[in-house]
């Protein structure tokens, strides 16, 4: 699951649109977003199907906005969310924010109002200044320097769900692989095949893998190898190292920042608001 953020546009109030199928039927409501109103005119089935396709068409490239979405942006899974709340709640954010404490995602808000979206992006601009620190976990491939997985220290962040299993997890202790026939997104610590901090993945013709934690020469053979951005994984052997480090807060979390950023931007330029997807 993950949080999304979409502001329309106002291309429809401002005749902007090309022509709409049963135009005499299509409402604005009060956040934007345009709807085709037929629920009174009791059509048959595949005639309201016909209709709603249409609209779905026309709505698609009603406009210079894809969908007659102002401003889309992906702001984060729910592992990111969460981490991002937790952060929030640390720093007093019903005090100190408000309204980002009120209205984002997690809460029982479904959007940002219009009316307080500048003062929204104020928070947000103060909220880059928190000197608060996190460590930041980070799982490495050596040679390659190449980023397989990021965490928090707080976090155990399950990313990779295999269907033979072992899972494979991050946390602060290290990489680790657990067993679990639910595939909780939370992984079991009990249930833990292997654990390392520093380790080697020799690559088997098989499609398996051996797994060496390096300071105890402890070897664990894993079904499915660990692959690199972009499913490329090298034949033979691969070294791969947890890092452990402190950063700021507002780094840790600067994409979702970004992201809150642009859509409260959006919702000013067009007094629409921020709605929640």
């Amino acid at each position: 699951m993950g949080y999304a953020a979409i502001v329309k546009c106002n291309c429809y109030r401002e005749g902007k649109t090309i022509p709409a199928p049963h135009q005499e039927y299509l409402r604005v409501d009060e956040t934007g977003w345009v709807y085709l109103d037929v629920d009174d005119l009791n059509l048959p089935k595949t005639i309201r199907d016909a209709w709603f396709l249409e609209f779905d068409q026309w709505e698609h490239a009603a406009c210079a906005h894809e969908n007659m979405e102002y401003t889309y942006a992906h702001l984060q899974n729910s592992s990111g969310m969460g981490s991002f709340q937790r952060f929030l709640a640390e720093i007093d954010a019903p005090l100190r924010y408000p309204l980002l404490a009120t209205y984002l995602p997690n809460s029982e808000a479904e959007s940002f109002p219009a009316a307080y979206a500048t003062a929204g992006l104020a928070e947000v601009h103060r909220l880059r200044l928190e000197p608060t620190q996190e460590t930041n976990v980070r799982l490495i491939e050596e040679k390659s320097g190449k980023l397989i997985a990021e965490t928090c220290s707080q976090e155990v962040a399950v990313f990779r769900f295999t269907p033979r299993g072992p899972h494979y997890a991050l946390h602060a202790d290290g990489f680790f692989l657990f067993e679990d026939s639910r595939r909780r997104f939370f992984a079991p610590r009990s249930n833990v095949v292997f654990k390392s901090m520093h380790f080697v993945q020799i690559q088997l013709t098989s499609g398996a893998c051996l797994l060496t934690d390096i300071a105890t020469d402890r070897a664990y053979l894993a079904p499915d190898t660990l692959m690199l951005p972009g499913d490329e994984t090298p034949a033979g052997t691969l070294s791969f190292r947890v890092d452990v480090a402190p950063v700021l807060a507002t780094t840790q979390h600067a994409y979702i920042l970004n992201a809150l950023e642009r859509v409260l931007q959006a919702s000013v330029e067009t007094s629409n608001p921020v709605l929640w997807a």
